[in-house]
This record gives C-alpha cells, sequence and structure tokens, in this order.
C-alpha cells in the first residue's frame, strides 16, 4: 500500500491565494483484498482507504479529506468545487529548492474474514509520500 503521487494529480507550481485542489485517482482509491486458505479455513484481509490528509508543508493546518479528491476540470467551480484543497498566502520563493515540502498520507483500516464471516476491523495503516510544490506570487499594478 504505497502512496505514490500520480502524474496530474499534483500541479508542479501554484500561485497564493489561488486554490490548490488535491486528488488522488478514483481508480487507487479502490479496496484491497487478499485471501489465504489451509485446511478448509479461508481468512480474506481487505484493506480500505478512508481518508486522505495533505500537509501542506507551509506551517498551515493539513487538509483532511474524506476521500481521493475530486480531480480538477475547467467546468467546476475553483473555489467551491472540491472538499480537498489547500490556499498558500505566501510564496515558496524562500525555501530550500525554492519549493514547500507538502506530504499526503492515506489512511487504510484493515478488516478480516473467517470463511466468508465479517470479524471486524483489526488495524490502521497510514503510509505516506512527500512532493515539492512551488508556489509563486503573481504582482499586479493597477493604473
Amino acid at each position: 500500500m504505497p502512496v505514490s503521487i500520480p502524474e496530474g494529480s499534483v500541479d508542479t507550481f501554484g500561485f497564493v491565494h489561488v486554490p490548490v485542489w488535491w486528488w488522488l485517482p478514483d481508480a487507487d482509491w479502490q479496496p484491497l483484498t487478499g485471501s489465504a486458505s489451509d485446511a478448509g479455513i479461508t481468512v480474506t484481509v481487505t484493506a480500505t482507504p478512508l481518508r486522505s490528509v495533505w500537509d501542506p508543508g507551509d506551517g498551515k493546518p493539513e487538509a483532511v479529506c474524506a476521500g481521493p479528491g475530486i480531480e480538477w476540470r475547467p467546468s467546476l467551480d475553483i473555489e467551491n468545487g472540491t472538499y480537498c484543497s489547500h490556499t498558500y498566502t505566501r510564496s515558496s520563493d524562500e525555501q530550500p529548492g525554492l519549493s514547500y515540502t507538502a506530504e499526503v498520507t492515506v489512511e487504510w483500516e484493515f478488516s478480516w474474514t473467517i470463511n466468508g464471516v465479517a470479524q471486524g476491523p483489526f488495524g490502521l495503516a497510514s503510509p505516506s509520500a512527500e512532493f515539492p510544490y512551488a508556489v509563486g506570487e503573481i504582482q499586479a499594478i493597477e493604473s
């Protein structure tokens, strides 16, 4: 269950005061199941993703998202079209590598069955991945 940042789910550059949408592909947001059998007993373990947690790396609170996020499309409202976003208030030009070190964590819950009979949840796992996110600032002059 490693977490990887898929191409296109995180832009490589953002701007101050413009919301950043974060998401993971829906195809990666599916339960994972494995089974083993011996002597007429089959044990099945299922790992189910519960939420994604995005640390923007700028010292502001994490974005705790009840799912993978919503992939941005031009037809969606930039301000209100997602439940998983962050708005940077400072550029990353003073950060090492000129980028914030952001991180996504996916929380998984494990449950199991014996011969198809549910035994309930038995643990959590929270793998994470870091990624650089550069944030620029646009200056405008109005006359």
